[in-house]
């Protein structure tokens, strides 16, 4: 802004100059260039003064003031006013520093020169946002703004709903996504000297949380299967996937990436595949653990007429199979149930002889099959060797052989030969009766009766030789370490020095548990169990019922317990356990090992007392948390339930009910006018919502009182409004208002704001203070902005006004300044008014150093100086000077007239 008083100034120091005010013998020791040392290209001008540093006295008078500028193209203008003591330094669109110079010539002919370096500098942007501008609700990630040389700092801003976790104030920050984060820009601004850039911004769509799969692979698994592989669709911004799978199963390879293969041991368990990773929502897969079944003894005729129909044959049914494939002879075919255990065959006129089979298909295919021969009508051959025709009389088979031995085999015969009727097998004559495989004699029957396996010379009814010492040569198949045991005599069987079998008494043994108990033991050695890394296993009716693994882990209907006891009944509608008690005893307590700790945990289930009450109760750090009565009401948080469900929460005005899947971010449905509630006994009822005298009906309610009827919260919590499910307004605990942000101020609104009255009237007014005084305000007479203290006094930069009515801390710039003064120093020109002479005022100036009526050096610096009053001061001075210049005029005029007349004498 040019000074309007410039004119003003240049007539004061053209007089000074023409007064040849000059001092003698004065020192000057230097000249100073008064300034900001930097320079903002975009902001206003900058005004650069001279300091003269007098050394001794008088000083002498300062003839010329010469500015410049180091010359160079592009570089900002300035106005030069040869003669004046200051200059006025532009803005220009070109950043650069530049030099600025004064030279000074004094009326003693000492000419003084000093130079100021400035640095350019105008307010910085950035380039650009590097940052992923699709996010999704629940992540965390980091924006980085190119670095501006020069800045002092950055400026965020983030949409509502996403929080600055780390970063403010640099060019990188880590943004918090919550599940209530909405669509919007990020930006930034660049701050230095000279302020705020313009922000730079990045468009986000924030879509909702990540959900991972569904995962793809096999779910119907055979145990003992490798290479299993399942996979979930890649999910963008989850970097580790975390894997997990059913007892008994491992992840072979692929573990932390999206697809894995899993390799299933024999002895896996059904469970589920899961997959996690970042913050996404986890995946399932159920995955059912099959085994290899085997068919049972195939039941049914062996022997059938040609033509025969309705033969049914079965097996009994095998666990886990889900369908049974049979095969039947040529000839035959299956008129019902194919695919099931139990078949019915018709055998055709032209059927053959031949093996009926059948094989159980389990998830883990086809299982071990099982065979039966069905022999179809005669067979004969020629020679040695006839078959009988099979009649509902005769079931038998005889060998005839060209020597002496006859063999028959047969079931219910009656053979005419003399051999009697159930005879399994037979031999004539004093022979012996021998069985060769792989031409080796396997077993004989002698002529005694003696049956020897092993060996060609029996010495008992039954001699087995095995072939190695200590291997009796005998096998029970059914009858095994497996199988169930009956309570004994105490007697048992053992066998003597010579291999002999013989009965001996229990009681004569040291090394094993009697059936009728065992005295003297030691508890530390003496135990039923086992000694390598084998499970011990109990069983009844040769069925397995108790496990106890090897690490310790105890099973009751489960062969593979995962945890220290797991009991499965196996069947369905099965109690698990039953336990009983007397009248004043509890049938059942399930407790942990810390009475009192922060694990303990209880499980109480009261057996009937006297008046027929039985409860279930369940306790933590030994009080009881829930009951279930006698006669079904459950309680929770009491121990007298009257209502199906009673909860009680144990502080007034808390339900204790909580729904996690269901809550104030789930979507609604339209209502249908009703509402759950509750009546004064805390009883849950359904009620209208028309009739409520307690809630805001969505059509208004009349009736209400402003004092206690309001929307809001009671407790210390944020109000929210939302549209869209999107929160738009929030109204904190402590008051302040936001409107699509957090609000940081008592209102705070990210966006626009427009306010419009539509007539004369204050649209805008903000006030403070308990006085109810004008902070700021927007209206339409004029006002556009009023800032006012409760002194009406205005502070900007500063809260010290000093007693002014406007106090600013720092540089202003201005179009035009209006001040209106009372008086204005127009009386000067009165005719009554004495004007000082020319010898008086210097030699006040001599005295005071100083004009008259003009602040003195230290006064200016320590109380500083009123613009409008020394405007009006310098104009006092301006129009005294008129006054001695008209003075000076005339006399000069009269002195022209006197030496005009004496020239021309």
């Amino acid at each position: 802004m040019r000074n309007p008083y410039r004119f003003l100034i240049v007539l004061l120091f053209a007089f000074i100059f023409s007064l040849k005010f000059q001092y003698a013998n004065a020192q000057v020791n230097s000249v100073t260039i008064e300034g900001s040392s930097t320079f903002c290209w975009d902001g206003g001008p900058e005004v650069y003064t001279i300091h003269l540093n007098w050394e001794t006295e008088p000083a002498p008078s300062v003839t010329s003031i010469v500015w410049s500028l180091d010359s160079y193209d592009g570089r900002p203008y300035f106005d030069e006013e040869q003669g004046l003591e200051y200059m006025i330094v532009n803005p220009s669109d070109t950043q650069s520093d530049f030099t600025i110079t004064v030279t000074v010539t004094l009326s003693n002919g000492q000419v003084l020169t000093n130079s100021k370096e400035v640095t350019g500098d105008g307010v910085l942007s950035v380039n650009s946002i590097t940052g992923s501008n699709i996010v999704y609700r629940g992540a965390q990630l980091n924006y980085y703004a190119t670095p501006v040389p020069g800045s002092t700092g950055y400026i965020w801003s983030v949409p509502s709903g996403a929080t600055i976790s780390n970063g403010q104030n640099t060019n990188t920050i880590l943004v918090n996504f919550s599940q209530t984060a909405v669509s919007g820009n990020i930006s930034v601004s660049v701050q230095n000297k000279c302020g705020s850039g313009n922000p730079s911004k990045l468009f986000v769509t924030v879509n909702p949380q990540l959900t991972i799969g569904p995962i793809s692979g096999n779910s119907n698994i055979c145990a003992g299967t490798k290479g299993v592989v399942y996979s979930v669709p890649i999910v963008y911004g989850v970097t580790n996937y975390t894997w997990t799978v059913p007892y008994g199963a491992y992840i072979a390879s692929g573990t932390g990436s999206n697809s894995i293969t899993v390799n299933y041991n024999s002895s896996a368990v059904s469970g589920n595949i899961s997959v996690s990773g970042g913050n996404a929502q986890p995946a399932y897969l159920p995955v059912t653990i099959s085994t290899q079944t085997s068919a049972g003894i195939i039941t049914g005729l062996n022997a059938v007429n040609p033509g025969a129909n309705g033969i049914t044959y079965s097996i009994s049914s095998v666990t886990g199979a889900s369908e049974y494939n049979w095969e039947v002879p040529n000839g035959a075919t299956i008129t019902s149930n194919s695919k099931s255990n139990n078949i019915v065959v018709n055998y055709s006129s032209t059927a053959t002889s031949g093996i009926i089979k059948v094989t159980p298909i389990s998830g883990c295919g086809g299982g071990v099959p099982s065979h039966k021969l069905v022999t179809v009508g005669d067979i004969s051959t020629t020679g040695s060797l006839s078959i009988n025709p099979i009649n509902a009389n005769n079931n038998y088979l005889m060998f005839k052989t060209n020597g002496t031995n006859l063999g028959i085999i047969g079931s219910g015969a009656s053979i005419n030969s003399g051999v009697s009727s159930n005879l399994g097998m037979a031999v004539y004559g004093n022979n012996n009766l021998e069985f060769s495989t792989n031409s080796t004699k396997r077993l004989i029957i002698n002529g005694s009766g003696y049956i020897g396996i092993g060996t060609l010379n029996p010495n008992s009814k039954l001699e087995i030789n095995h072939g190695t010492a200590g291997n009796s040569g005998l096998r029970f198949t059914q009858l095994n370490s497996m199988s169930p045991t009956t309570i004994g005599n105490g007697k048992f069987l053992s066998v003597n020095s010579t291999g002999d079998v013989i009965l001996t008494d229990a009681g004569s043994l040291t090394s094993a548990w009697s059936f009728l108990g065992n005295a003297g033991t030691n508890p530390t050695i003496n135990f039923i169990g086992t000694t390598d890394n084998k499970d011990l296993i109990i069983r009844t009716n040769n069925t397995e019922k108790v496990r106890v693994t090897s690490n310790g882990n105890v099973g009751i209907g489960t062969t593979s317990p995962a945890t220290k006891l797991e009991v499965l009944s196996g069947l369905s509608n099965n109690e698990i356990a039953r336990f009983g008690g007397t009248v004043s005893e509890r049938g059942l307590i399930l407790s942990s090992f810390v009475v009192g700790g922060t694990n303990e945990v209880g499980f109480n289930f009261n057996a009937p007392g006297a008046g027929g009450a039985a409860a279930i109760s369940f306790s933590t750090l030994s009080t009881e948390r829930m009951i279930i009565n006698y006669d079904g009401k459950v309680g929770i948080g009491t121990t007298t339930a009257n209502n199906k469900l009673e909860i009680n929460h144990g502080t007034v005005g808390n339900s204790g009910l909580r729904f996690t899947q269901l809550n104030s971010s789930s979507t609604a449905v339209a209502g249908n006018g009703k509402f759950l509630s509750v009546n004064s006994t805390g009883d849950v009822i359904l009620t209208d919502a028309g009739n409520s005298t307690s809630t805001w009906n969505i059509r208004g309610n009349t009736g209400t009182n402003p004092t206690n009827n309001f929307i809001g919260t009671t407790d210390n919590q944020d109000f929210v409004i939302r549209t869209n499910n999107y929160e738009r307004i929030r109204v904190t605990s402590d008051g302040s208002i936001g409107i699509g942000t957090i609000p940081q101020h008592r209102l705070h609104v990210a966006g626009d704001v427009f306010f419009s009255t539509g007539e004369n009237s204050e649209t805008f007014v903000i006030q403070n203070g308990p006085s109810g005084y004008n902070a700021l305000r927007y209206d339409g007479d004029n006002n556009l902005l009023l800032l006012q203290e409760n002194a009406g006094n205005v502070g900007i930069g500063t809260t010290d006004t000093k007693g002014f009515k406007l106090a600013v801390a720092g540089r202003v710039i201005a179009e035009e300044v209006i001040i209106r003064l009372q008086p204005w120093p127009d009386f000067i020109f009165n005719s009554n008014h004495k004007l000082r002479s020319l010898s008086e005022l210097e030699q006040f100036i001599k005295t005071n150093k100083h004009l008259p009526e003009i602040p003195t050096e230290k006064e200016a610096q320590e109380q500083g100086i009123g613009v409008g009053e020394m405007n009006a001061k310098l104009l006092q001075k301006i129009e005294e000077l008129t006054l001695y210049i008209i003075d000076q005029n005339k006399r000069i005029e009269a002195l022209e007239n006197e030496v005009k007349n004496l020239n021309s004498k």
